[in-house]
This record gives structure tokens, sequence and C-alpha cells, in this order.
């Protein structure tokens, strides 16, 4: 893994090589991989809005759509999300537009619970950020999201408007025996994990955070579930709140924490 959250807009390629796994839910989580499964992640610069079907979704391909309201100031399930700020911006994390697609990919194939369908992430592109604030303002009107996906073929876009925001390709993974060896080297990484606990010394959430801070990472609220790790990102526990957006944008800040610091230009 080579960045976090998608916002560092600049050709990157992989952002994110593969996650992969599962979580545990009981409070807290030992950090291991997760799904879903994300191969071939990229950002890419800002650009204009390129209207719709440019990226891959033709507007001769039967696709499904599903639309998406974000209102962190009246709704009261949306408002942790204020906690995702980067460089005095409140934005919308990446791992919320990959929730969107595998819920929209749950629905298409009647899963009641996103839970209840694995899935796969297949060349990811991230096209620009979605900036609910800046600053201390206060976000004052709605995001519309649109998920539109090809059913026989997975690709997939999100919106926001007219600007597309992410593309890509999106998959249930129904290998079962890939599921058991999930499991295998869940239970072999929990094993080498408490090794390592004994041997390395893991840094406290408020020593964490501060560093992340030191980055631009203004990380607050729910977006805070790092409790301990070390600084190469190897390990860590995270807190499982049930949400499923923070919990996996946990994973990228971990992958920040192994990357250098830059000091001065």
């Amino acid at each position: 893994m080579s960045s976090t959250s998608g916002y560092i807009l600049k050709n990157e390629t992989p952002l994110v090589e593969t996650v992969t796994g599962y979580p545990i839910v009981n409070g807290t989580t030992e950090y291991y991989p997760t799904y879903p499964a994300v191969t071939g992640v990229k950002t890419t610069p800002f650009f204009g809005g390129c209207g719709v079907g440019c990226t891959g979704v033709e507007s001769s391909v039967p696709f499904t759509t599903y639309k998406y309201v974000v209102d962190v100031l009246n709704v009261a399930e949306d408002s942790y999300l204020t906690g995702h700020q980067v460089d005095g911006r409140v934005l919308y994390p990446t791992t919320g537009y990959l929730y969107l697609v595998w819920k929209s990919l749950a629905k298409l194939n009647g899963f009641t619970t996103v839970e209840q369908m694995p899935i796969t992430f297949e060349n990811v592109e991230i096209h620009r950020a979605t900036i609910l604030a800046i600053k201390q303002q206060i976000p004052t009107k709605q995001i519309e999201f649109c998920v539109r996906i090809v059913p026989k073929t997975g690709v997939f876009e999100l919106f926001e408007g007219e600007n597309v925001i992410v593309t890509g390709r999106v998959a249930i993974d129904e290998s079962i025996a890939k599921l058991e060896q999930l499991k295998m080297l869940v239970h072999q990484h929990l094993t080498q994990l408490s090794e390592r606990n004994r041997l390395v010394d893991l840094f406290e959430q408020e020593e964490i955070y501060r560093e992340l801070r030191m980055r631009g990472y203004e990380y607050n609220g729910e977006f805070q579930p790092i409790l301990r790790a070390d600084m190469e990102g190897t390990c860590g526990e995270i807190l499982w709140t049930g949400k499923w957006i923070s919990f996996l944008d946990a994973l990228f800040q971990l992958n920040t924490l192994s990357q250098k610091r830059v000091v001065g230009g």
C-alpha cells in the first residue's frame, strides 16, 4: 500500500494493492486485512466534469442505478463523517464511496446487509474528492451520490451531480474455498500479532493521531478508531463501532503511519 484515503491527488498506482479478510466484531479487533477486497486502486488529478458515461458505463449499456443522500447537518447517522478532515477540509472518505458501491451491489443481488456478501473491487480509480466543508464551516447542503452498475460485468461509476468521482469493477466473491483460506490466514495472523505485541512497543491512540495531525490528517470522533499500533503500520488494534466506512478508513490510516514524513520542500 502506498497512500491513504484517495485524496493525495496525483498519479499513483496502486493506492491499495490488496485488502482481504474478516473483521472480528466483538468491540475491538486486531488489525489485519479485511474485506472488501480492493486491487489496483489509484488516484488521478482533479479535472472538470466529464459527463455521463465517459469512463466505461456507456449509455447503450443497460445499468442499474442507486441514489444516496448524505446530510451531515440534519441526519444523525451521517454526522460522524465530519470527523474525516484532511488539511482543513472535511472530505467524504474514499472508503465511503466503496461502501456505497458495496451496498448497491448487495441490493442488486437481493442481500439485506453488506455483511452477507463478500466483495472484490478491481481497477478502482478515484477521480476527485467530495468536499463536505472547508475548515470550521458548517455544511449547508445535502450531497447526492449516484451509483451505476452494469449487472453483467460489474463495471461501475459513482457520480456526485454530473461529476464522476469513482470508477472501477466490482464482483461478488463466491469462492467458499477462498473464504475458508482467509479464515486460516486470519488465525495465523492473529497468532503472529500476539507474539509481535510482546516484542514491539505499540504507540497509544493519542500519540498516533498527534503524528497524523502533523501530516495534515486532522481526524476526530469516530475517525480515530486506532487504539494502538506500531509506526510501521504493520500491526495495531482498531475499535469496531459498527460503521464500515470509519473502520476501513482506519486501515488506510495505518498505511499512512508506515510512510516516512517529508520534512521541508
